[in-house]
């Protein structure tokens, strides 16, 4: 594990990012419109008293915490609980990593920490950070033995964002292959009381949706023929690091990978425990990127493989230089983004979908994630015109109208 002097500027730059988290939450709402879309399910619920999902299936979770929250403290309340959300995955990840003592658990959670789309996942009234919190809290508890805290933890994540009900039934399903004969029932009765659990969850919207399976759906991204729908995988999935930042992974990590690929003596020099690690992120891993190569919408849904990566980076000792690179390389991407092409888009109104309408060759250092955000989300309280709320001042609680419907007769008395 680093020395006290050596974690020193891990520490110093963790504070800085802290910093930067709370200042973002702010700056209102945030820039995606489906933060506004949750915010009209809440306002429906109270105004009519009817379950609407925000998009598709629902973000049951959030919905409820995100509306409620505005509610009473506006943007600013909601976004308070998304920052502690945040930094609560990642000290829950820090001490995982950090108990199986790895000497990178501390840069390998920075750079979660400075990767702007962690960023404004976790400081904007989104959905992502709730999903990530719960199931990395889920892992935290089963591997402390916790196991019905652990279920009920992978449960409300499948409640945040229904792509991790996979993952959490994948989770308890080798929980209780792994178990010993003797405990095998009590962990099938964990996987039972998941699926139960996350199903509850998205009863209202099978309820909505007339008890048909017509709520199971997603919206694609605009102009998503074959071939736009693979050029946008391709563009976008290194887009969660930076063009530097996946360049310095795979040197990073590809020849680590590889060796443990071709040589089995090299997988078995790793204990147990880190084999078990390794294959976990792995999984996580390659079931977000072919999740992202079915809908690579925005980038943020990669958010598990940014998760996965980091736990790599831990288990796998990728060396102190290498580590402080990828961090260097996510500072840099907030700020500055070097790209060889620009996307020429459509016209359209306020927090619309944006449509590509093609491609430039354009080599160029172009504004940072971070810095287009900042620039962008001032204008993005024009979606509160939608919704009964004051459009100009986004901290102004979201109001809570109540329910005016007629009572419904006494019951007759008993005979």
């Amino acid at each position: 594990m680093p020395s006290t002097i050596q974690r020193v500027p891990y520490l110093m730059c963790a504070a800085a990012l802290v910093g930067l988290y709370g200042w973002l939450a702010t700056l209102g709402y945030g820039q995606n419109s489906d933060t506004y879309a949750i915010l009209r399910t809440w306002q429906h619920m109270v105004d009519v008293g009817v379950y609407v999902p925000s998009r598709g299936q629902g973000y049951p979770v959030p919905e409820l915490a995100i509306g409620w929250l505005a509610s009473r403290g506006g943007s600013l309340a909601s976004n308070t609980l998304s920052v502690l959300l945040a930094l609560a995955t990642l000290a829950l990840g820090y001490d995982g990593l950090r108990r199986l003592k790895l000497p990178g658990a501390l840069p390998a959670t920075l750079f979660v920490m400075a990767n702007p789309h962690w960023a404004i996942a976790g400081s904007t009234s989104l959905d992502y950070v709730y999903g990530a919190f719960f199931f990395v809290l889920g892992m935290w508890l089963l591997s402390r033995q916790w196991a019905t805290a652990a279920m009920l933890a992978l449960a409300f994540a499948t409640g945040s964002r229904i792509v991790y009900g996979p993952l959490g039934l994948g989770v308890l399903v080798a929980a209780w292959m792994m178990a010993p004969p003797g405990r095998r029932r009590d962990r099938m009765e964990r996987v039972v009381g998941f699926c139960l659990v996350s199903g509850l969850f998205y009863l209202p919207a099978l309820i909505n949706a007339r008890v048909t399976t017509n709520f199971l759906y997603h919206t694609g991204p605009s102009n998503n023929f074959p071939l736009a729908h693979v050029v946008r995988f391709l563009w976008k999935t290194p887009g969660l690091y930076g063009n530097v930042g996946a360049v310095i992974l795979v040197l990073a990590l590809g020849p680590r990978l590889w060796r443990l690929a071709r040589d089995r003596a090299a997988w078995q020099g790793l204990s147990a425990e880190r084999r078990l690690v390794v294959a976990g992120a792995l999984g996580v891993l390659g079931y977000s990127t072919l999740m992202f190569a079915y809908l690579p919408a925005e980038v943020g849904y990669q958010i598990p493989s940014l998760l996965a990566v980091a736990v790599l980076l831990a288990t796998l000792e990728v060396p102190t230089g290498w580590l402080a690179a990828l961090i260097a390389s996510q500072v840099l991407l907030m700020v500055a983004r070097p790209d060889v092409l620009t996307i020429n888009t459509a016209p359209h109104g306020c927090m619309d979908a944006t449509v590509p309408v093609g491609a430039t060759f354009d080599p160029a250092v172009k504004p940072g994630v971070l810095v287009a955000y900042v620039s962008q989300v001032r204008e993005a309280s024009c979606r509160l015109r939608h919704l009964p709320h004051p459009a100009a001042d986004a901290w102004v609680p979201l109001p809570s109208p109540h329910l005016n419907r007629p009572k419904l007769p006494a019951d007759p008395p008993l005979a």
